[in-house]
Order: C-alpha cells, then sequence, then structure tokens
C-alpha cells in the first residue's frame, strides 16, 4: 500500500552525498537532492538557499533547476547566486573565513520540483594529511531515498564508525574502500508524544549516523590543536611595540 504523503509541506524524493578523501587530507563533496515542494510554508526553507562554506579550506560550486508540473525546467541562472559573508564573521571577525552562498530560487510554487547539486572542492587540508566528518540521516522530514558514499584511500588508516542501525556496504577497488550507505525517512521523527513513547527522550543528544576520522587518539586531536593554538598567542611586532611603548619607563619596583 502507498504512503501518503500529500500534507508534507515538502517531500524529499532524492538525497545524496559523496565525499572522497584524499591521503593528504584535501576532498571533495558533492550533494544532490530532488525535492517535491507542496505547500507555500516550504517555500520559507526552499524558495532561498543559504548554505555555509569556510573559504580559507573550500570552494562551492551550486547548480540547479525547478521542474514545473507541465515538466517545463527553469534553469537557476549565475544571477540567482550570490556569495556573501555570514553573520557569523560579522560579529566576530576571527570567522572571517566562513561564508555564504544566497540561492534565489527563480519562479518557484506548490507543486514544483527543485533539484539542486553542491559541490565542494577541499582545496586545503585543515589538518596536513589528516581528514574527519559526520553525517547525520534525516529522520525530521521525509526521504524516500537517501544514499551516502565515502571514498577513502584504502592504505590510510581511517576509522568509520556508525550506529548499529546503519550498516555500511563495504568494498575496495584500485586503491580505494568506498563506504556506501542507502536509507529512506518514510514518517517524520519530530513528533515529542512519539519520541517519549519510544523512550527516545534523554539529556544527551543521539550520536551521529556515520563519523569518520584518521585521527587514532585524542592525545594526537590535542597535539594538532596545541600547535595551532601556539601560534595565536605568539605576539606579532605590531603587538611587541605597542607593549614596548605603554611599559617605557616603567621599573618592575612601579
Amino acid at each position: 500500500m502507498a504512503v501518503d504523503f500529500s500534507r508534507e509541506p515538502f517531500v524529499i524524493d532524492i538525497l545524496k552525498s559523496s565525499l572522497r578523501f584524499e591521503a593528504d587530507g584535501t576532498g571533495a563533496k558533492t550533494v544532490q537532492t530532488r525535492v517535491l515542494v507542496q505547500t507555500e510554508g516550504a517555500l520559507q526553507q526552499f524558495g532561498q538557499l543559504v548554505l555555509d562554506y569556510n573559504s580559507d579550506f573550500e570552494r562551492l560550486t551550486v547548480k540547479g533547476r525547478v521542474i514545473k508540473p507541465d515538466g517545463t525546467k527553469v534553469e537557476i541562472p549565475a544571477s540567482a547566486i550570490q556569495d556573501m559573508s555570514s553573520p557569523v564573521s560579522r560579529i566576530a571577525p576571527m570567522y572571517s573565513d566562513i561564508r555564504q552562498k544566497h540561492v534565489i530560487v527563480p519562479g518557484l510554487r506548490p507543486g514544483d520540483v527543485l533539484e539542486y547539486e553542491l559541490q565542494f572542492e577541499e582545496f586545503a587540508a585543515m589538518a596536513p594529511n589528516h581528514f574527519w566528518t559526520a553525517y547525520n540521516f534525516s529522520r525530521a522530514f521525509i526521504v524516500k531515498d537517501e544514499e551516502l558514499r565515502i571514498d577513502v584511500p584504502a592504505t590510510k588508516y581511517v576509522n568509520v564508525k556508525s550506529r548499529p542501525e546503519f550498516k555500511p556496504e563495504v568494498r575496495e577497488a584500485n586503491g580505494r574502500r568506498l563506504y556506501s550507505w542507502k536509507t529512506s525517512n518514510l514518517e517524520r521523527d519530530d513528533d515529542s508524544d512519539k519520541k517519549k513513547k519510544k523512550g527516545r527522550i534523554k539529556d544527551e543528544p543521539d550520536e551521529p549516523s556515520v563519523q569518520v576520522t584518521t585521527y587514532q587518539s585524542w592525545g594526537e586531536v590535542g597535539d594538532w590543536y596545541a600547535k595551532l593554538e601556539s601560534d595565536r598567542r605568539a605576539p606579532d611586532d605590531a603587538i611587541r611595540a605597542r607593549v614596548a611603548e605603554l611599559t617605557k619607563g616603567l621599573t618592575d619596583g612601579m
């Protein structure tokens, strides 16, 4: 018996994420989404897409189109995509590397299908020769087909952990190891009463569906961060000059 999703504000037909990591910590990520918009309320979520990326390490390319009920296709033009600083970078300039792509989806109306693809090129490693990521499968809205693929070098230590209900298929070829998951969500899991009945209300949030890291211990993570933090603590010439100006003529006895 077919499930009736007519009362849902939107239904995601396809959500596919493909992540490829290289041994030096660089890589690429592609996210493909196909969503049926069914209500005016859903237009607030999909009429304008706001997409974060880290400009110090990533380049983000967006392309997409709207498919009308009669089959007419309306491409999202380059002029509808703006690259802007993120709100957090305007409040805290130390996060100026966080930017956003604002995508105005032309003519989107209830009954339309929105298809879009995000391509993240990770041209620099946040930590040389290391990578990590976490992923959560969608449970707050309807997703008919959700897939995750993670492609890593077969010769590199990579710890891949997923929750018991999400078991990957694993295969190796051409010096690469490929993990793939396939799932769906045909019932929204955002109702607190349902969660209570299932015993899912608890103080700590659930761990991510999938976690990936090349670090073998928290000590290794601490060593990496200590090197970053030590550079930030070292005073530059401008700070040294300012300190000398403020302390000129002072002695230890004062």
